[in-house]
C-alpha cells in the first residue's frame, strides 16, 4: 500500500556510490554546502554534510511498478535492500511525507466513477487531467485512471494489465507534510512495517475515503407530488442534479461574500446537501457501493 515517501536521516555517514546513477556534486549557491545528488533506479538520493535524504516511490525501486501493492513484510525487505545498496541507516531516517495507495480494477470506466464524490470538509476540490483531487496545508486524496497516468509518462504496463484500459481507478492519501500532527509522534521508516502503525495509517486511508461526500444517484419516478412542499424540493433536486451539485456548491464559496454572511452561506450549502440525502428521492448507487467494496477488501487483505 505505500508508495512515494520522503525522508531525512541527520548523519555523518557517507553513503555507497556504486549503485547510483546521475551521480553529480554540486555546490549550494545559498550555503557554499557541497551536495551529492544521484539516483537509485527510481529513487532520488541526496548527501549533504549533516544527512542523507531519500525520495521516490518505494514500490516501484521493489516491484518495478506501483500497480502492485507493498504488504508490511515487502515494505521491510525493500528498506532492508535500499540500506544495503546505499550502506546506510534508512531505518533511522525522519519521514516528512508518506503515499499510501491502492488500485482497483473497476467494472465501468474510470469517469463514471469521479463523477459520483461530492466536498470534502476542510479540504479544497479540484480536477485535473481527468482526476479528482481534494487538498489542504497537510494532505491531498487523489483519484485517477492509473494506466492513462503510466502511459503519459511513457512507463511500461505490464501486460496482464492492458485488457483493463479505462478501468484500473487508484486512490491515493498523500500526507505531505505535518506528519506529527497526524499521528500524535515522528514518523520514521522503521515505523512503516511496524504491525500497529501499519494498521493506524491503513486505518487512515479508509477513514477519509468515506469521509467524501457522496453525490446520490436520483430517481425521480419516486417523487410524490402531494404537497407544494415535496414538488419544490423535487423541482430544486432535479435543477440541482442537472446543473451539478459541485458546480452548485463551488458557486456558493465563490460568491460567499455575497450572503449576508459566512452563516447563511454555510446554511444555504447544508440544505442543498440535505436534498441529497433524503431517501425518499434516492436509489442506491451501484458505482459507489462497488468502490466502497473495493477499499473495505484492500483493507482486510
Amino acid at each position: 500500500m505505500y508508495d512515494l515517501i520522503s525522508s531525512y536521516l541527520v548523519t555523518n555517514e557517507r553513503i555507497k556510490q556504486d549503485y547510483l546513477n546521475n551521480c553529480n556534486v554540486m555546490k549550494n549557491t545559498f550555503t557554499g554546502e557541497t551536495e551529492l545528488k544521484g539516483e537509485l533506479k527510481n529513487l532520488r538520493i541526496k548527501q549533504k554534510s549533516n544527512g542523507v535524504s531519500v525520495f521516490g516511490s518505494i514500490a516501484k525501486f521493489y516491484l518495478g511498478n506501483n500497480l502492485q501493492s507493498l504488504s508490511r513484510e515487502s515494505t521491510e525487505q525493500a528498506i532492508e535492500k535500499i540500506s544495503d545498496e546505499l550502506c546506510f541507516r534508512l531505518k533511522d531516517s525522519k519521514l516528512y511525507r508518506i503515499d499510501i495507495a491502492g488500485n482497483f480494477l473497476m467494472n465501468e470506466p474510470i469517469k463514471k466513477y469521479l463523477s459520483c464524490f461530492g466536498d470534502l470538509q476542510y479540504f479544497k476540490k479540484g480536477f485535473h487531467s481527468e482526476s479528482v483531487y481534494y487538498s489542504n496545508s497537510k494532505k491531498q486524496i487523489i483519484f485517477y485512471d492509473k494506466l492513462k497516468e503510466m502511459a503519459n509518462k511513457k512507463e511500461t504496463i505490464p501486460d496482464e494489465y492492458k485488457q483493463y484500459k479505462g478501468r484500473v481507478l487508484r486512490y491515493e492519501l498523500r500526507f505531505k507534510s505535518r506528519i506529527k500532527d497526524e499521528f500524535n509522534k515522528s514518523v520514521y521508516i522503521s515505523d512503516l512495517y511496524n504491525s500497529d502503525f501499519y494498521t493506524s495509517i491503513l486505518n487512515k486511508w479508509q477513514e477519509y475515503y468515506f469521509l467524501i461526500n457522496r453525490i446520490p444517484k436520483i430517481n425521480f419516478n419516486k417523487m410524490a407530488y402531494s404537497t407544494a412542499g415535496i414538488y419544490k424540493d423535487y423541482l430544486l433536486t432535479q435543477f440541482i442534479n442537472e446543473k451539478g451539485l459541485d458546480i452548485i456548491l463551488n458557486d456558493i464559496d465563490t460568491n460567499r461574500d455575497k450572503f449576508k454572511t459566512s452563516v447563511e452561506a454555510s446554511r444555504c450549502k447544508d440544505s442543498i446537501k440535505k436534498l441529497f440525502k433524503n431517501k425518499n428521492y434516492l436509489e442506491p448507487n451501484d458505482l459507489i457501493n462497488e468502490l466502497d467494496n473495493e477499499v473495505k477488501k484492500a483493507i482486510i487483505y
